[in-house]
């Protein structure tokens, strides 16, 4: 059996990949025992390093050459890349360079197009998508929503629409705030938006989206009973 060079260089690149997590970030990284296009996971830790159960998955590519300023390529295959979009949990992709040990990362949208004419390819920049501490807290909000751009467009609007509602639930927005007012506009095109997409998404959407879809629509539906109760009164 023969070990070859782009072996020994993947290998030199999961463990450049899982140093750099348990350096940066003290979480969970745990590598595959059987690789079908994820290489690891980790968990993010909640505070007193108790587990979340919020996982995020890792396909690394590692190449022999120092990264150049700017943009860097890496290309997949269509059947990679088509995986990676369907699976139940985010994936980021690792590029790694073995002879700096310079991670790039770069999470793969499920929405995202990442076709060429000659195949598949990823982009990273090497200063926007370098592996620093400052990625934490994406990665911490990518394991919660989900790397979907219809989960944060969801999670945007459900915090608007809970910010004109009491504890109870009760509607308090005034038919006298033209800004409140343009914002319940916005909300209802965002809700319309996000249905759209979900369709659009034929079942790469979190199940969790559509059940937002529904709480956003229950509440807008409150605020907009709330306006049109004050209308009336105004009427008479």
């Amino acid at each position: 059996m023969h070990y070859s060079g782009s072996q020994l260089t993947g290998d030199i690149g999961e463990l450049i990949v899982k140093k750099e997590f348990a350096k940066l970030f003290k979480w969970p990284y745990r590598r595959q025992e059987v690789d079908l296009g994820i290489d690891a996971e980790f968990e993010i830790l909640l505070e007193g390093n108790l587990a979340s159960g919020k996982i995020v998955k890792v396909q690394v590519k590692a190449t022999e050459e120092p990264f150049k300023d700017g943009i860097n390529t890496v290309y997949p295959t269509h059947e990679h890349i088509e995986y990676w979009k369907n699976f139940s949990v985010p994936v980021i992709l690792c590029a790694v360079s073995t002879p700096t040990e310079e991670i790039l990362w770069k999470v793969i949208d499920p929405d995202g197009d990442y076709k060429t004419p000659k195949g598949a390819k990823v982009e990273f920049d090497r200063a926007a998508d370098k592996l620093d501490i400052n990625a934490k807290p994406k990665f911490e909000k990518i394991a919660t929503h989900g790397n979907s751009i219809v989960m944060h467009l969801a999670n945007i609007t459900m915090q608007s629409l809970r910010s004109y509602c009491d504890e109870s639930g009760n509607a308090w927005m005034s038919i006298d705030s033209e800004a409140s007012l343009a914002q319940h506009s916005a909300n209802e095109q965002a809700i319309n938006m996000i249905y759209r997409l979900i369709e659009l998404s034929k079942g790469r959407t979190p199940e969790v989206a559509s059940k937002m879809v529904s709480t956003m629509n229950r509440l807008w539906n409150q605020i907009d009973m709330e306006l049109d109760r004050q209308r009336k009164e105004d009427l008479y």
